[in-house]
């Protein structure tokens, strides 16, 4: 049994991240200095303009609400006693507050390449880490060798990242140690 609890461990780790590419704002239309101001008086005029445009930057990075969808609870057989569980914290009984990010975020991990210390899974691919199916059925998970493992995803470019968020084998409640995500 504690067999396969550890095969479950390391079942199935989706990854999304969610970041954006920070596109340039379009640059304001510029207000053609006249050629009877001195060099100086264009240069403060620019100078003056410049906290304005952060500004704007500031508030078009209005933070809301990531549009996370998370997949659904799906609890099978009995349920594994969780008591004595050290820092262990207890169910909140209602979704968890949303993660903030400027409006527009996506997945940036979607469909990137993956690479893992498991080149073959024993159950799955590596590209199901990445497909954007979160589901615990048997044709959505992604099942590594027992011990550790890691999995890497290759975002092909630099992103601001929001927010990360792992799934794990989530058909019965289980308690992950030991997990690490570096950027």
């Amino acid at each position: 049994m504690k067999k396969w609890v550890w095969l479950s461990v390391a079942l199935t780790i989706s990854i999304v991240a969610f970041g954006c590419k920070k596109s340039p704002a379009p640059p304001a239309e510029p207000d053609t200095p006249s050629t009877s101001q001195s060099a100086d008086e264009r240069q403060a005029t620019e100078s003056d303009a410049q906290p304005v445009a952060q500004q704007e930057t500031a508030q078009a990075e209005k933070l809301v609400p990531i549009p996370l969808t998370l997949p659904k609870p799906m609890f099978v057989g009995t349920p594994q006693n969780l008591e004595g569980v050290q820092n262990l914290e207890k169910p909140l009984g209602k979704p968890r507050p949303p993660f903030l990010a400027p409006e527009g975020v996506t997945n940036v991990a979607l469909h990137k390449p993956v690479t893992s210390s498991e080149p073959f899974p024993i159950m799955g691919e590596l590209s199901m880490i990445v497909d954007g199916d979160k589901e615990a059925t048997e044709g959505s998970v992604v099942e590594l060798g027992p011990f550790a493992q890691w999995v890497m995803i290759d975002l092909e470019q630099e992103y601001d990242i929001y927010a990360i968020v792992v799934w794990h084998y989530h058909r019965t409640p289980s308690v992950y140690k030991n997990v690490v995500v570096e950027i």
